[in-house]
């Protein structure tokens, strides 16, 4: 049986430090991987590489440097024009031209992402900033951070988040803290031996347990 639930305006309640930072920690080993291919693309001395360009320099090398290389205009031999590829078996290759290749396609392996990051996002996953450093960008690290955010978005997920809330703090008011951070079935073993069932169906105050803390 279904339950209808009424959503309300989300409420901030929690931010997943753990899987954040791990979700940053790869993205970080991406951006490492791709700035050394620019590194690499920056030794061939042509025009550096802009922002908006990342993505087609690693999906297209050769027509990159070959337009790079010909400031954008074609090639002829004998009145036809030449494609970039059988242009660039013709054309003297800037030195590093072969290991940029190579660097590229080992980077991306056999799929078109580089440690989870696809290529066809780069361009809105990093930036160049003016010396030339890689780094993510900043609508990049705000949609990561999204991914990581927790909400309540119903009226009892809020009044559970309340409680929990006031729990923690009545806890920590009342000098308890350390007796429930080292319960030996920890603070959610403390707080569930001060309460009990009283047939099964009322929740009732343990009065038991609460009178072994006369000697603590």
């Amino acid at each position: 049986m279904q339950t209808n639930v009424t959503k309300e305006e989300p409420v901030l309640i929690g931010f997943n430090e753990t899987e954040y930072l791990y979700s940053k920690q790869n993205i970080g080993r991406a951006c490492s991987v791709v700035q050394s291919v620019v590194n690499q693309y920056n030794s061939l001395k042509l025009k550096p590489i802009e922002n908006g360009e990342l993505s087609n320099l690693f999906l297209n090398p050769v027509d990159f440097v070959f337009d790079r290389m010909t400031n954008g205009q074609p090639v002829s031999i004998v009145g036809l024009e030449v494609h970039a590829h059988k242009a660039m078996e013709i054309l003297k290759k800037p030195i590093g031209y072969d290991d940029l290749l190579v660097m590229i396609s080992e980077a991306k392996g056999n799929t078109q992402q580089i440690l989870g990051v696809s290529v066809h996002q780069f361009d809105e996953t990093f930036v160049i900033d003016g010396e030339g450093n890689i780094l993510v960008s900043p609508e990049k690290e705000e949609k990561i951070k999204a991914l990581y955010r927790r909400f309540a978005t119903s009226k009892t997920a809020k009044n559970a988040y309340t409680l929990a809330s006031t729990i923690l703090e009545q806890v920590d008011d009342l000098g308890l803290s350390d007796i429930a951070n080292t319960h030996k079935e920890g603070f959610g073993g403390f707080l569930k031996e001060l309460f009990d069932m009283q047939g099964g169906k009322k929740v009732i105050i343990n009065t038991r347990s609460i009178l072994e803390y006369n000697s603590k």
